[in-house]
C-alpha cells in the first residue's frame, strides 16, 4: 500500500511539474525593424510574413508577447541587455552574435542571395567571373546597412578585402535609392525582398537588374535572437514549436 502511494504521488507530482511548464511563465518582447516583406507596420500593427510566423511559434509556444519596431541597432543593443527578456525574428547567426545572444534552431530560410544593381552598372557586374573578384575591386562601392550580416562566407570576404563601402543606419529602402542615384555600385539582398523595396520608393522595376554570380552562398537560414536572461528551457520551447510548425529540411542539420 506504501508503494502504491508513493507511486500515486510521483505521478502527481509529474503532472504538476508538466501543468506548470505549460502555464505562460515570461512576456518577451519581440523586436522587429522595417524590412518588407519581412517585416513592417501596418495600421499600427506588425505585419510582414516572418512577424506573422513568429507569432505563431510564440503562441503555439503558450508564451505571451508583445512587438516592438525598433532600428536594428537599437535591437542588437537590447538583446546585449539580458535583464531584458526579448527576441528578434529572422537574424543570421554568426560567432560575434553568439558571444551575445541566445538563438534558436532556424525557422525560415532565404532563397540564393543575389547581388543587386542599378541598370547602368549591370554590364560591369556581370563580366565577375565569381563574386570574390567583384568585392576586391576597390572601384565598386558596396552599400551596407549598419549592424547587417550577410551570412559567414560573404561578411568573410568582406572583412578580407575590405571593399569600398557606404553604411547606410535608416532602412533598406535608402540602399534603394542610393543605386538610383549611383552612388553605390551594388547591394547583396535576398530576391525576396527586391520588388517590395523598389516598390516602397516608389520606383521602376526595370531599372535595377539582380545578377547571380559563382560564389554567391545558398539561402542563409534565419533564427530567432534572443536575450541571454532568456532561460533555456523557453529557448526549448521555442525549438519545439518551431519542429512543430516549420518543415524538417530547414531545421534539421
Amino acid at each position: 500500500m506504501k508503494l502504491l502511494r508513493n507511486i500515486a504521488v510521483a505521478v502527481l507530482s509529474f503532472y504538476i511539474l508538466l501543468s506548470s511548464e505549460n502555464l505562460v511563465a515570461v512576456e518577451v518582447d519581440i523586436l522587429y525593424f522595417e524590412r518588407p516583406p519581412y517585416y513592417l507596420t501596418v495600421g499600427n500593427e506588425p505585419a510582414g510574413f516572418l512577424n506573422d510566423l513568429t507569432r505563431q511559434l510564440f503562441t503555439e509556444a503558450n508564451m505571451e508577447f508583445n512587438f516592438y519596431s525598433m532600428p536594428p541597432k537599437r535591437i542588437i543593443k537590447t538583446i546585449k541587455n539580458d535583464r531584458q527578456l526579448s527576441c528578434s525574428p529572422g537574424w543570421f547567426k554568426n560567432k560575434e552574435r553568439q558571444g551575445f545572444a541566445k538563438f534558436t534552431l532556424p525557422f525560415y530560410q532565404n532563397l540564393p542571395m543575389v547581388i543587386l544593381s542599378h541598370r547602368g552598372h549591370s554590364k560591369l557586374i556581370s563580366s565577375y567571373k565569381k563574386v570574390e573578384s567583384l568585392i576586391k575591386n576597390r572601384e565598386m562601392i558596396l552599400g551596407k546597412m549598419a549592424a547587417f550580416s550577410y551570412g559567414q562566407y560573404l561578411d568573410d570576404l568582406i572583412d578580407r578585402h575590405q571593399p569600398k563601402q557606404l553604411i547606410v543606419k535608416s532602412s533598406q529602402k535608402q540602399l534603394i535609392r542610393l543605386l538610383n542615384q549611383n552612388r553605390i555600385s551594388y547591394i547583396f539582398i535576398a530576391p525576396e525582398e527586391v520588388d517590395s523595396l523598389i516598390d516602397l520608393v516608389k520606383l521602376n522595376r526595370k531599372d535595377f537588374v539582380k545578377h547571380t554570380l559563382p560564389g554567391l552562398p545558398e539561402g542563409n537560414k534565419r533564427y530567432l535572437m534572443c536575450s541571454k536572461g532568456l532561460e533555456d528551457k523557453h529557448i526549448s520551447r521555442l525549438n519545439r514549436s518551431i519542429k512543430r510548425l516549420v518543415p524538417t529540411v530547414i531545421w534539421s542539420d
